[in-house]
């Protein structure tokens, strides 16, 4: 597999050489954390949220992760809770939000 793999990018890189479209194309692809936070505007962040199964208290639990704009260098992750609790706080916000919408 580690063969293919390189041989894979040997292969992508003899067309990136050759072209310059395959290489624009390929280099738009390629995401890393300094390319994303290039793209934060002023004041902005990035939250990526994980579910998991918590070992510890037996239940799904949600975690994120947040890269603020400016503070690239150091994400930081903030533990919400068992998932079916904030599934819940989600639903009832969800709901009181559509009910003040209607009001209009």
């Amino acid at each position: 597999m580690d063969k293919l793999e390189k041989d894979k990018d040997a292969l992508e890189s003899k067309l990136s050489k050759a072209s310059s479209a395959f290489k624009e194309s390929r280099d738009r692809l390629y995401v890393n954390k300094d390319r994303v936070c290039e793209q934060l505007s002023q004041g902005s962040a990035l939250v990526e949220f994980v579910e998991f199964w918590n070992y510890i208290e037996e239940k799904e639990w949600l975690i994120a992760f947040i890269v603020e704009q400016g503070r690239c260098e150091s994400p930081f992750m903030l533990s919400l809770g068992p998932a079916e609790d904030v599934e819940k706080a989600v639903r009832a916000w969800r709901e009181e939000l559509e009910r003040r919408l209607r009001r209009r």
